[in-house]
């Protein structure tokens, strides 16, 4: 898939090769803030060979954005049942959503949710935060 508008590349077979690649090197927690579409066998392998065989043979954690679409799903691969899945909050420590108003920044995007989201965890920066050009410090 290639997305002319923003410059990204994305291959199931790339994705599948950097998961082994952390897994097999060592990684305790693979995090993959990606998701969507319908899924690919070659992703779900690596993702249950890293569960089953990363650190050593314990089982690295793999956990996975819940999706930023607004919707009442988990997009794949955080819908697999071997896949933390994870939501995002906004700054008055709720779902994000749709234009927060006061708890964001009136962006247009809000967290996915739903009975197969595990955790939530800030999407959004502290208040404390300041904004400069591209980096939140």
């Amino acid at each position: 898939m290639v997305d002319t508008t923003i410059d990204w590349v994305y291959t199931d077979a790339w994705a599948a090769n950097g998961i082994t690649w952390a897994y097999t090197n060592g990684a305790d927690v693979l995090n993959n803030s990606w998701g969507g579409g319908l899924g690919a066998t070659v992703v779900n392998t690596a993702i249950t060979d890293a569960v089953t065989n990363g650190r050593g043979g314990t089982g690295s954690v793999v956990v996975a954005s819940a999706g930023n679409n607004n919707e009442n799903s988990v997009l794949w691969p955080a819908s697999l049942s071997n896949v933390i899945s994870v939501g995002a909050l906004n700054m008055c420590d709720q779902r994000k959503h749709l234009l927060d108003g006061a708890c964001g920044n009136n962006e247009s995007w809000g967290s996915n949710y739903g009975s197969a989201l595990d955790v939530t965890a800030a999407g959004r920066q502290p208040h404390d935060h300041r904004y400069y050009g591209r980096i939140w410090v």
